[in-house]
């Protein structure tokens, strides 16, 4: 199977989230290389929304830096409500969100519920642990955090992990080279024949879940047109599928057919007829 042209995109809209104080005024300052969001020890002093370009291997970057998102319990003021709008306006328009964390912190229930919202938003996802420069033993720790998130993350095979340093200059780069990556595989198609080997492989292994007894087995897949790869799954059953099958089906697809880290949505559709084969 041939991997897809390379995106002719002109640009790639990118948007720094994270709690306060995790490094994002200051990766936005360097991609920029330009001090136009404010950076120190005090706590929260990204107040509005700032936005900013730059070229990196042919490819021309928008990069929002943002205050963040709070809960709607945790708003005090309506300056903070218009803020939290603005953020989730900028979140909807991105191709690929940045959720920053302190290499120095543990992962919070804040970090997940900021993950949560960019993933049902349907964007690529990047958790960046920033500060990398300060870990000691790095092999030791990035095992445990990927752990801790194959875990604790339904999700995790959505998403991208990577550890930077802006202080080091550590992996800044290869970072920006994995999104260049990743956005050209938004628009992947998929040859029927590939999808069949596929199905077929899933059929010989006999690796299909069981349903009070019975094996549903998908008959055959369809890509649909979308701004990401979506594809429409026709199954055996005219029962609703578990969510062990979908995850089971959605795991399976996205290691055969490369497509970890990206959004994709499986749209599994009961048959009228679950003895008709078509």
């Amino acid at each position: 199977m041939k991997d897809p042209m390379p995106l002719k995109l002109n640009k790639i809209n990118l948007l720094i989230l994270g709690k306060p104080n995790s490094g994002k005024s200051t990766l936005f300052n360097y991609l920029c290389k330009n001090e136009l969001s404010p950076t120190g020890d005090e706590y929260g002093l990204t107040k509005k929304n700032y936005s900013s370009e730059f070229e990196f291997d042919n490819h021309i970057f928008v990069i929002n830096d943002t205050p963040g998102l709070r809960r709607k319990n945790k708003i005090s003021n309506k300056d903070e409500e218009l803020r939290n709008k603005r953020t989730l306006s900028i979140l909807r328009k991105v191709d690929v969100v940045l959720l920053l964390i302190d290499s120095i912190e543990n992962i919070t229930r804040q970090d997940f519920r900021l993950l949560d919202n960019a993933i049902q938003k349907k964007k690529i996802i990047f958790t960046v642990f920033t500060k990398f420069d300060l870990v000691d033993d790095k092999k030791n720790y990035r095992k445990n955090i990927l752990i801790n998130l194959r875990n604790n993350f339904s999700y995790y095979n959505e998403i991208n992990v990577e550890f930077i340093s802006v202080h080091n200059r550590l992996n800044i780069n290869k970072l920006l080279k994995i999104i260049i990556e990743k956005i050209n595989l938004l628009p992947k198609r998929i040859p029927k024949k590939d999808i069949k080997k596929f199905t077929n492989k899933l059929l010989k292994e006999n690796r299909f879940p069981k349903q009070k007894g019975v094996s549903i087995k998908s008959k055959y897949v369809v890509q649909t047109d979308q701004a990401f790869p979506s594809f429409k799954i026709f199954l055996n059953t005219n029962k609703k599928v578990s969510q062990n099958y979908v995850n089971f089906f959605t795991k399976e697809f996205r290691d055969y057919f490369n497509l970890i880290g990206v959004p994709l949505n499986l749209t599994f559709m009961r048959s009228k007829n679950p003895y008709q084969i078509k």
